[in-house]
């Protein structure tokens, strides 16, 4: 019987990197988010044009940060990449045009947390580090259906909701990316 050819390389290939491996994109979104909620709560009575360039600085690296992370995991999950386009959108719509009405940055950014926070819980039933998920996505469910829910909503009290919900999901992901960072380096060795 003949005998199948394998090149020498073909024995020692690796597979490819866990997703644990980039565990600091969550440290960095969530420092980002962490720095953008505490601007944002530092004088929450600025005008809506720069709460709008802020959230919509925040809303777009967070999105390129999303999509890496979706695009760098193994399993190639949908619900990150969703959420980086998603996250994308909102940004461009509160970029759009930032000195525009509180209902439009508002209901882009309640869109947003909630959408993220939909996912969370989502991952929250079948997903890994499901506290973390279930509370950040408590946390961002609630302060999303707040600030869309507010008709009437000052661009104040949308920067307060707004600083928290930057904040709450920054310190969320920190904490998770440590949770991570500790599972990667406990499988390297």
């Amino acid at each position: 019987m003949a005998e199948l050819y394998m090149p020498e390389a073909a024995h020692t290939l690796r597979e490819p990197p866990a997703i644990e491996q980039y565990w600091y994109l969550l440290t960095i979104t969530g420092g980002f988010g962490v720095a953008m909620g505490a601007l944002v709560l530092s004088e929450p009575s600025r005008s809506l044009k720069a709460l709008a360039v802020i959230a919509g600085i925040y809303l777009l690296a967070a999105a390129v940060l999303l999509m890496v992370r979706a695009l760098s995991d193994q399993t190639r999950t949908v619900d990150g990449f969703l959420l980086g386009v998603v996250a994308l959108i909102a940004g461009i719509v509160v970029l759009r045009n930032p000195s525009g009405s509180v209902v439009v940055v508002s209901l882009a950014l309640g869109a947003f947390f909630i959408v993220t926070g939909a996912l969370d819980l989502a991952r929250a039933i079948v997903g890994p580090r499901r506290l973390f998920s279930l509370v950040r996505g408590v946390v961002l469910v609630a302060l999303g259906t707040a600030i869309i829910s507010s008709p009437e909503i000052s661009v104040k009290t949308l920067a307060l909701l707004t600083g928290i919900a930057l904040c709450a999901q920054g310190a969320v992901q920190i904490a998770e990316s440590l949770v991570v960072r500790s599972l990667y380096r406990r499988a390297k060795h």
